[in-house]
Protein backbone atom coordinates (compact mmCIF):
# COMPACT_ATOMS: atom_id res chain seq x y z
CA UNK A 1 0.00 0.00 0.00
CA UNK A 2 2.64 2.31 0.89
CA UNK A 3 4.35 2.41 -2.84
CA UNK A 4 1.06 3.29 -4.17
CA UNK A 5 0.02 6.00 -2.19
CA UNK A 6 3.56 7.24 -1.98
CA UNK A 7 3.36 6.82 -5.99
CA UNK A 8 -0.24 9.24 -5.88
CA UNK A 9 1.20 11.47 -3.47
CA UNK A 10 4.12 12.26 -5.21
CA UNK A 11 2.66 13.00 -8.88
CA UNK A 12 -0.06 15.22 -7.02
CA UNK A 13 2.97 16.94 -4.83
CA UNK A 14 5.10 17.19 -8.28
CA UNK A 15 2.14 18.58 -10.62
CA UNK A 16 1.87 21.15 -8.00
CA UNK A 17 5.17 21.95 -7.27
CA UNK A 18 6.26 22.13 -10.55
CA UNK A 19 5.95 26.06 -10.81
CA UNK A 20 8.33 26.07 -8.11
CA UNK A 21 10.77 24.05 -9.28
CA UNK A 22 11.10 26.04 -12.77
CA UNK A 23 11.07 29.05 -11.25
CA UNK A 24 14.28 27.63 -8.75
CA UNK A 25 15.55 26.09 -12.05
CA UNK A 26 15.52 29.71 -13.68
CA UNK A 27 17.13 31.28 -10.84
CA UNK A 28 19.32 28.76 -10.44
CA UNK A 29 20.46 29.29 -14.39
CA UNK A 30 20.47 32.96 -13.92
CA UNK A 31 23.26 32.84 -10.56
CA UNK A 32 25.46 30.57 -11.93
CA UNK A 33 26.93 28.43 -14.60
CA UNK A 34 25.86 24.98 -15.02
CA UNK A 35 22.98 22.60 -14.90
CA UNK A 36 20.21 23.33 -12.86
CA UNK A 37 19.52 19.85 -11.80
CA UNK A 38 21.99 17.98 -10.28
CA UNK A 39 22.76 14.10 -10.87
CA UNK A 40 23.70 11.86 -8.39
CA UNK A 41 24.33 8.07 -8.18
CA UNK A 42 23.13 7.07 -4.94
CA UNK A 43 22.80 3.39 -3.26
CA UNK A 44 19.34 2.67 -3.08
CA UNK A 45 16.70 -0.26 -2.16
CA UNK A 46 18.80 -4.03 -2.16
CA UNK A 47 21.91 -1.58 -2.30
CA UNK A 48 21.00 -1.40 -6.63
CA UNK A 49 22.52 1.92 -7.43
CA UNK A 50 19.94 5.11 -8.77
CA UNK A 51 20.60 8.67 -9.89
CA UNK A 52 19.17 10.71 -7.70
CA UNK A 53 17.87 14.35 -8.96
CA UNK A 54 18.16 17.70 -6.67
CA UNK A 55 18.53 21.17 -7.65
CA UNK A 56 22.39 21.98 -7.46
CA UNK A 57 23.31 24.20 -4.74
CA UNK A 58 26.93 23.91 -5.40
CA UNK A 59 28.92 25.71 -8.23
CA UNK A 60 29.41 23.29 -11.17
CA UNK A 61 31.87 21.09 -11.32
CA UNK A 62 32.48 21.04 -7.32
CA UNK A 63 33.36 17.64 -7.01
CA UNK A 64 31.15 14.40 -5.62
CA UNK A 65 31.07 13.92 -2.04
CA UNK A 66 28.43 14.15 0.63
CA UNK A 67 26.70 17.54 0.86
CA UNK A 68 27.59 17.81 4.47
CA UNK A 69 31.13 17.01 3.60
CA UNK A 70 31.34 20.39 1.06
CA UNK A 71 33.45 22.88 1.76
CA UNK A 72 30.94 26.57 2.51
CA UNK A 73 32.42 28.24 -0.56
CA UNK A 74 31.46 25.55 -3.14
CA UNK A 75 27.42 26.26 -1.96
CA UNK A 76 26.26 29.04 -4.50
CA UNK A 77 24.05 32.17 -2.56
CA UNK A 78 21.15 31.02 -3.70
CA UNK A 79 22.06 27.27 -3.05
CA UNK A 80 21.81 28.33 1.03
CA UNK A 81 18.53 29.50 0.43
CA UNK A 82 17.71 26.08 -1.28
CA UNK A 83 19.35 23.98 1.29
CA UNK A 84 17.64 26.14 3.89
CA UNK A 85 14.04 25.86 3.00
CA UNK A 86 14.35 22.13 1.32
CA UNK A 87 13.46 23.27 -2.22
CA UNK A 88 16.53 21.33 -3.49
CA UNK A 89 15.31 18.24 -2.70
CA UNK A 90 12.13 18.83 -4.55
CA UNK A 91 12.93 16.68 -7.68
CA UNK A 92 13.26 13.94 -5.41
CA UNK A 93 9.62 13.37 -6.45
CA UNK A 94 10.81 12.05 -9.58
CA UNK A 95 12.16 9.24 -7.56
CA UNK A 96 9.61 8.19 -5.84
CA UNK A 97 7.65 8.27 -9.13
CA UNK A 98 10.19 6.16 -10.42
CA UNK A 99 10.23 3.91 -7.42
CA UNK A 100 13.56 4.19 -6.49
CA UNK A 101 12.90 6.42 -3.24
CA UNK A 102 10.29 6.52 -1.05
CA UNK A 103 9.03 9.90 0.96
CA UNK A 104 10.24 8.74 4.33
CA UNK A 105 13.60 6.52 4.78
CA UNK A 106 16.46 6.41 5.36
CA UNK A 107 18.66 9.09 3.30
CA UNK A 108 20.42 7.26 0.42
CA UNK A 109 24.12 7.33 0.44
CA UNK A 110 26.75 7.71 -2.23
CA UNK A 111 28.25 4.68 -3.44
CA UNK A 112 31.76 6.35 -1.84
CA UNK A 113 30.42 6.14 1.50
CA UNK A 114 31.72 2.57 2.59
CA UNK A 115 31.91 2.60 6.28
CA UNK A 116 28.33 3.41 5.88
CA UNK A 117 27.13 1.32 3.55
CA UNK A 118 28.88 -1.60 5.77
CA UNK A 119 27.34 -0.40 9.00
CA UNK A 120 23.71 -0.27 6.94
CA UNK A 121 24.01 -3.45 5.53
CA UNK A 122 24.69 -4.98 8.74
CA UNK A 123 21.25 -3.20 10.47
CA UNK A 124 19.25 -4.01 7.13
CA UNK A 125 18.73 -1.01 6.02
CA UNK A 126 18.47 -1.94 2.45
CA UNK A 127 15.28 -3.67 2.61
CA UNK A 128 13.38 -0.56 2.47
CA UNK A 129 13.28 2.38 0.03
CA UNK A 130 15.82 5.50 0.45
CA UNK A 131 13.10 8.47 1.65
CA UNK A 132 13.71 12.20 0.80
CA UNK A 133 13.43 12.68 4.28
CA UNK A 134 14.80 10.07 6.76
CA UNK A 135 13.40 9.70 10.57
CA UNK A 136 16.34 11.61 12.37
CA UNK A 137 15.60 14.56 10.39
CA UNK A 138 11.45 14.15 11.29
CA UNK A 139 12.97 13.52 15.10
CA UNK A 140 15.83 16.48 15.29
CA UNK A 141 16.08 17.78 11.89
CA UNK A 142 19.96 17.61 10.68
CA UNK A 143 21.95 18.49 13.34
CA UNK A 144 21.41 15.24 14.87
CA UNK A 145 24.05 14.29 16.67
CA UNK A 146 25.76 11.21 15.05
CA UNK A 147 27.72 9.10 17.41
CA UNK A 148 30.32 7.34 15.40
CA UNK A 149 28.81 6.50 11.85
CA UNK A 150 25.33 7.70 11.91
CA UNK A 151 24.41 6.52 16.10
CA UNK A 152 21.42 8.32 16.99
CA UNK A 153 20.68 8.38 12.98
CA UNK A 154 20.92 5.09 12.11
CA UNK A 155 18.87 3.67 15.56
CA UNK A 156 16.12 5.53 14.51
CA UNK A 157 16.22 4.63 10.98
CA UNK A 158 16.47 0.68 12.23
CA UNK A 159 13.47 1.67 14.29
CA UNK A 160 11.92 2.61 11.35
CA UNK A 161 12.05 -1.07 9.59
CA UNK A 162 10.32 -2.40 12.29
CA UNK A 163 7.93 0.11 12.61
CA UNK A 164 4.10 0.04 10.74
CA UNK A 165 5.75 2.59 8.05
CA UNK A 166 3.10 3.16 5.95
CA UNK A 167 0.65 4.41 8.70
CA UNK A 168 3.58 6.48 10.16
CA UNK A 169 5.22 8.25 7.29
CA UNK A 170 2.72 10.56 6.44
CA UNK A 171 1.65 11.35 9.90
CA UNK A 172 4.71 12.41 10.73
CA UNK A 173 6.30 13.90 6.91
CA UNK A 174 4.80 17.40 7.98
CA UNK A 175 7.43 17.12 10.75
CA UNK A 176 10.58 17.26 8.46
CA UNK A 177 9.78 20.90 7.74
CA UNK A 178 12.63 23.29 6.60
CA UNK A 179 14.62 24.61 9.81
CA UNK A 180 14.15 28.30 10.34
CA UNK A 181 17.38 30.20 9.86
CA UNK A 182 19.07 31.87 13.52
CA UNK A 183 19.54 34.98 13.64
CA UNK A 184 23.47 34.28 13.17
CA UNK A 185 22.70 32.43 9.70
CA UNK A 186 20.83 35.64 8.34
Amino acid sequence: MKPTLDFFLSLIALVASAPVILGCMIAIRFTSLGPAIFRQVRVGRNEKPFTCFNLRTMYANTGDWPSHEADEAAITPFGRNLRRTKLDELPQLWNILTGDMSSVGPRPCLPSQKALIDARRARGLYSIRPGITGVSQIAGGRHVPTGGIGGMRRHLSVGHIDSDRSSTDYRDRPRSRPRRPRKSES
